[in-house]
């Protein structure tokens, strides 16, 4: 028994040191035990809006216990219990792919593994940072045009699963509780997965513009972990705040999860198209990287010099960045997790009686590696920082949300954190047919600047998402409207929307980029697409009164509106028009500081 009892110990010491210590994040953060799953919420809302229009239907299934073992725990975590089993073999596969540049197959707290994951010169690409060779404003350029070439190179794989018909393929997986193992997972989602993982690291690993389409500036991590860095030459230094998933960064988290949802919505139709047709063409995976993955020739550098051609959010970047392993940055808005005199005295005294009881327990030749290891420990607890994001409620829910103006203080600079709208009657798609129902979600980032001299200026993109529900019977009727193509199935209704009723296209003409789709769900047709409204940007005059904010620019906005705290909440009613009606819209907006 003695022989046992050594290895128990020496892990309850591992688990009580990873208890009481946290490490810095080096992205995004990905979900277990220990950490906010920020990666997987930005999948899964991605997903959520656009992949379950994704036709699976000839998608094989795995039965194999790891699998099973996998996807339980991980379909209880995230709820998904409600999907069928090959959404979830896809959807699994996808957060697995998206934990896996993280982690490598490695526990979270195997923090050896993980270090040498995140400092890899090979690897910084997939993590949308620097390399140790790009230097000065040309390393911006470089990292940018690695990192396109990156997540092409991960969808071209997702792709060619489809076409070789080899779907499935194996994958090691770390999962809480159970540990390392092998396991099958659907390979295109599984490619697809770790391409969003560079794309959303490229949110909080980059200083972008303001409509964060462009990258300005990419960050450096293996210089700065390594302890070499030079500013000047490697750039800004990787920011653990840039990596919080929620307040601060809640318009970096929903600019992140647009640019997913165009990723997805261009893999589908590359997809879609390429199954019926047998030609996979990447055309729509290009327009794709231009829009949301080029750097910013306008600005070329952006650099300490110049405060980084003046990113509002070099001043969050500053707060917490990375450091050498025995370095630790107490910036403002982290919170030391050794509070006081008192807490490391605690700290040590705890520690010193898990030493004691291990040095008794273990035979005297093995002590030496012991009290090093405890020694290490006890070092590195005092190393550890606890970011504290400020928290802030910046998400909005139409369906739960009751919204009262109540007005305040508008001046200053906003971001946009979240949008919904209602529900809309769009039975004029098909004249005859009642009942379809259109909602768009979504889809506006940008900022909007109120000055103190009553004048507005706003750059902002919509990419709203457009979802139809059609009844099944409206086929019949959408097939005597139009001559050109017979109309038998739901998928055959994207017709409707692409030549309209009597070749008449002038409701839905022009509007939609790819991703245009419709599928049979029970007794209705589900579509989806996209509506692009280009990069705008506005100024003009803006008046309050009586919670009534009046925006006039080129476009001319109503709203009421409420302040509280650093959040702005605002309801348009008639305040964007659509060729099916009005749209009562909601926004959410957080104040910069």
């Amino acid at each position: 028994m003695s022989s046992v009892r050594p290895s128990h110990h020496f892990g309850s010491v591992l688990l009580f040191w990873a208890l009481f210590i946290s490490s810095p994040a080096e992205a995004f953060s990905i979900g277990s035990g220990f950490s906010d799953p920020c990666h997987e919420r930005i999948t899964l809302n991605a997903y959520q809006n656009y992949l379950l229009d994704l036709d699976l239907s000839k998608a094989p299934l795995t039965r194999s216990a790891s699998w099973q073992k996998l996807a339980d725990a991980i379909i209880k975590q995230f709820e998904l219990e409600a999907y069928n089993d090959r959404q979830r073999l896809f959807i699994v596969t996808l957060l697995i792919g998206v934990r896996s540049p993280d982690t490598d197959g490695h526990a979270l707290l195997d923090l050896q593994s993980s270090r040498v994951l995140h400092t890899s010169p090979e690897g910084q690409y997939q993590h949308a940072l620097r390399a140790l060779e790009d230097d000065g404003p040309d390393g911006d350029r470089t990292a940018v045009l690695a990192l396109r070439d990156h997540i092409k190179d991960r969808a071209v794989k997702a792709v060619e699963a489809y076409q070789t018909g080899e779907v499935i393929t194996h994958a090691r997986v770390y999962l809480d509780f159970y540990g390392l193992f092998e396991t099958e997972v659907h390979a295109p989602g599984y490619y697809l997965g770790q391409a969003l993982h560079a794309l959303q690291d490229s949110f909080s690993h980059s200083l972008r513009s303001d409509d964060f389409h462009r990258i300005r500036h990419v960050m450096n991590y293996a210089e700065a972990m390594g302890g070499v860095h030079d500013e000047a030459r490697d750039g800004l230094a990787h920011s653990v705040s840039m990596d919080q998933c929620t307040g601060e960064t809640a318009p970096l988290v929903r600019a992140a999860e647009e640019a997913s949802i165009s990723m997805l919505v261009a893999m589908i139709t590359i997809i879609q198209r390429g199954i019926k047709t047998g030609h996979f063409d990447m055309a729509p995976l290009d327009r794709f990287l231009d829009d949301w993955v080029t750097y910013d020739e306008n600005e070329f550098g952006c650099t300490a010099a110049n405060d980084y051609c003046g990113s509002y959010w070099v001043a969050i970047a500053r707060e917490h960045q990375t450091e050498p392993i025995f370095g630790c940055s107490w910036a403002r808005g982290a919170e030391p997790q050794l509070t006081s005199a008192t807490s490391r005295l605690a700290r040590w005294f705890l520690l010193g009686i898990f030493g004691l009881i291990l040095l008794r327990r273990r035979p005297p030749r093995s002590r030496p590696g012991v009290v090093t290891t405890l020694g290490l420990l006890s070092l590195l607890s005092l190393l550890g920082c606890r970011d504290e994001a400020p928290k802030l409620d910046t998400e909005f829910d139409c369906k739960e949300s009751s919204f009262t103006p109540c007005g305040g203080e508008v001046r200053g600079a906003w971001s946009v954190t979240d949008q919904c709208a209602d529900e809309i009657d769009a039975s004029a798609l098909i004249p005859g047919c009642k009942g379809i129902t259109l909602t768009p979600d979504g889809g506006m980032i940008g900022t909007i600047f109120l000055g103190n001299d009553g004048r507005t200026t706003f750059n902002i993109t919509q990419r709203s998402r457009m979802r139809w529900k059609i009844p099944g019977s409206c086929i019949e009727t959408a097939n005597s409207c139009i001559n050109s193509v017979e109309i038998t199935s739901c998928e055959d209704l994207v017709a409707v929307f692409t030549t309209g009723c009597d070749g008449n296209s002038s409701i839905t003409d022009g509007i939609f980029s790819d991703g245009l789709i419709c599928t049979e769900q029970d007794d209705i047709c589900a579509c989806s697409a996209t509506q692009v409204t280009p990069s705008t940007s506005d100024q003009g005059a803006y008046t309050t009164n009586d919670n009534q904010l009046h925006m006039d620019g080129e476009r001319k906005l109503d709203f009421e509106y409420c302040v509280e705290d650093r959040i702005m909440t605002l309801y348009g009613k008639h305040a964007a028009s659509h060729p099916f009606g009005p749209i009562n819209r909601y926004l959410r907006l957080l104040k910069r500081r």
